[in-house]
């Protein structure tokens, strides 16, 4: 239950980072926030991924019932791994744009 509550920790933190970047939709697009949004939904993401999964761990085979819930949580949390970016592209993205490069 400490390594679900630290990974649960992780989400919190990266969405709160997410949002704080947000600046309530006040702000002009700038590439070092796009940096943050995106690192942000990667950790976000993952994050989510590996806390539903100390859950289901924690709960054993009966997680994988529907009555659960947890089931169903871990079949929607991987859908965010497909939102725009992927990981692998946003490290790309946010690697260039470290590097002083054209982030595409």
């Amino acid at each position: 239950a400490g390594e679900l509550g630290n990974e649960l920790f992780v989400a919190r933190t990266a969405w709160n980072a997410i949002v704080d970047n947000m600046a309530e939709l006040d702000f002009k697009p700038t590439i070092e926030r796009a940096c943050v949004a995106t690192e942000g939904k990667t950790v976000l993401a993952e994050a989510c991924i590996r806390t539903v999964s100390k859950a289901m761990e924690l709960a054993g085979g009966g997680a994988f019932f529907r009555k659960s819930g947890i089931e169903r949580l871990m079949r929607d949390v991987r859908g965010a791994q497909y939102h725009p970016l992927q990981a692998k592209r946003q490290h790309v993205f946010t690697g260039r744009a470290a590097l002083g490069l054209e982030p595409m």
